[in-house]
């Protein structure tokens, strides 16, 4: 209280508050000797000077000491912009690594970077599960696991595509891109169900097997393109902003759109030549 003060009340005046702080005069407060002299009452009902009980040391400490999990932890702040903070937390990581660290300490990043990395494991969780019941939908749906397999096929394909871009375009792998793989496991099974529903509908009319995959192709080509370039021509402004919140749906509209058009071209192309190869292996 001496030193630093301590609030003994307030002034109001219209509408403002101020704090009306006790302490000692600047004089009495200025040096060392000054602390020293400071009188203190004792049990007894005596007063003696600060120095007759204590020594006075000046040194560095922090002003809060701060801990998690029964740990000293110091932390440092910062935001990032203009980029995801994957990227941004793994060249700190590169950095650092080559500090030499007192024994005992450590470094390790919180706050949103470990929230994110704790989402995209759960994420991963999900799209495993995801596969496992669409694959079982599929076998009950087309009393085939053939036909099932054909179709589960296309998602690790088209998923490839998304990673593909997202190296080429720099982006790494984050929450957002996470969400739009997952989107994208949709997108490739509705395209594979419908046209190995058509296949298998021309098949059951007793046409030939080549014959029933180049009807079914040529008549949902143009379904397939035109949902396609429509879902991709609707991402191309998130693809191309570059305002707040961009680093988070770049990523996720640029997952979509090109592993999108790759889904389409192996639906199309790739797909229909697995099943004659799946078919006549008979």
């Amino acid at each position: 209280m001496a030193l630093n003060g301590k609030t003994a009340t307030e002034l109001i005046e219209t509408q403002k508050r101020y704090d009306i702080f006790v302490r000692f005069q600047e004089p009495f407060r200025k040096d060392e000797s000054d602390i020293e002299n400071i009188l203190i009452e004792t049990a007894a009902g005596y007063r003696i000077p600060v120095s007759e009980v204590a020594s006075i040391i000046e040194d560095r400490n922090p002003a809060i000491i701060r801990r998690e999990n029964a740990l000293r932890r110091v932390m440092i702040q910062c935001n990032v912009n203009d980029r995801d903070i994957g990227s941004a937390v793994d060249e700190m990581k590169a950095r650092i690594a080559g500090l030499q660290m007192p024994s005992g300490y450590f470094i390790t990043f919180g706050g949103t970077y470990e929230n994110q990395i704790h989402a995209m494991r759960q994420l991963t969780v999900v799209i495993l599960l995801t596969i496992v019941i669409v694959f079982s939908l599929l076998v009950v749906s087309f009393r085939s696991v053939k036909n099932a397999l054909l179709i589960i096929i296309n998602i690790p394909l088209a998923l490839a595509g998304g990673i593909l871009i997202l190296f080429i375009s720099g982006n790494t792998l984050s929450v957002p891109s996470i969400v739009g793989f997952v989107a994208l496991i949709g997108i490739a099974v509705q395209d594979g169900i419908v046209l190995v529903s058509h296949i298998n509908g021309y098949r059951k009319q007793r046409i030939d097997i080549r014959e029933a995959v180049v009807k079914a192709g040529n008549n949902k080509i143009r379904p397939v393109l035109m949902t396609t370039f429509t879902t991709m021509l609707g991402l191309v402004p998130l693809v191309l902003r570059h305002a707040t919140g961009s680093e988070i749906q770049q990523p996720l509209a640029i997952v979509i759109m090109f592993g999108l058009l790759f889904s389409t071209i192996i639906t199309l192309g790739v797909l229909p030549t697995l099943y004659l190869v799946m078919e006549k292996s008979r």
